[in-house]
């Protein structure tokens, strides 16, 4: 082996001594549209918590399916492991098969549920779709994902089209398929909002007492008090939340706003 192969290894191995791969403690389940994003960044400020890389791994409900290893997803999340990790996925909690794969993979998870009214859910995802379309580097990006079978949304939303569908169109292509009774998960406009139906289906594989559901509105209006609930239900010290509850009421906050060497050293 030569020198350089040797030192390549030698930095691999120190860098995974540093910043050693964990599993999650916990997830933020979704939904799609309700504040996941914003809610990964605040909870990362913690000192006790640390937020995978990238936010939504999609392990359970893509690469896994597609040959990828556990322990290459255990590297999202990377950090010290006193901490607890955690990521967020909004389509955990729509896709039917994540709970039974989590239960064998990783039986002691909390979940955090954020939710929002249906209507407003499905119409804020309309806006993401149709803002997509309007992009051309996202939209090329979508077109070129890898998607699963019975994934149709760039087939019924985008290919082919000089201008994307309005909302009700939208909605009367999923109706369509709803009625054709297709064996199709994607477009999911209005079956997303369903969230008593895909929470009744974790409860058979989790006790109910491991979720936390927290509506939109809580976390947008009442950022401090919601994230305090959430240290209670996680069992960690309290956080001094009032910059970040500040953050969100004046424009949110990203990841990068965070140093992430407060997680390793």
């Amino acid at each position: 082996m030569s020198l350089g192969s040797y030192l390549k290894r030698g930095v691999k191995g120190y860098g995974e001594y540093l910043y050693p791969k964990n599993s999650p403690h916990f997830m933020i389940l979704g939904a799609q549209k309700c504040g996941t994003t914003s809610l990964h960044d605040y909870l990362d400020a913690h000192p006790a918590l640390s937020g995978s890389y990238p936010k939504e791994t999609h392990y359970f409900d893509r690469d896994f399916y597609t040959g990828k290893k556990f322990d290459d997803y255990q590297k999202c999340f990377r950090g010290k492991s006193s901490l607890l990790h955690y990521e967020a996925t909004p389509s955990y909690l729509y896709t039917r098969s994540v709970p039974e794969l989590l239960s064998h993979n990783l039986s002691d998870l909390r979940f955090i549920v954020l939710l929002r009214n249906p209507v407003q859910r499905a119409y804020s995802a309309w806006n993401h779709y149709r803002a997509i379309f309007d992009d051309k580097n996202r939209h090329e990006a979508m077109k070129n994902r890898l998607r699963l079978e019975g994934n149709l949304l760039y087939e019924k939303f985008y290919s082919g089209r000089s201008v994307f569908p309005s909302f009700r169109e939208c909605v009367d292509i999923e109706l369509e398929l709803i009625e054709a009774n297709a064996d199709v998960f994607e477009p999911s406009l209005l079956r997303r909002g369903l969230y008593l139906e895909q929470l009744q289906n974790y409860w058979k594989y989790f006790d109910k007492n491991r979720f936390m559901i927290i509506g939109f509105q809580a976390l947008s209006n009442d950022t401090e008090n919601t994230l305090a609930k959430i240290e209670a239900f996680l069992d960690i010290p309290s956080y001094q939340w009032r910059d970040v509850a500040k953050r969100s009421r004046t424009g949110g906050i990203t990841q990068s706003s965070f140093p992430m060497k407060i997680k390793f050293f």
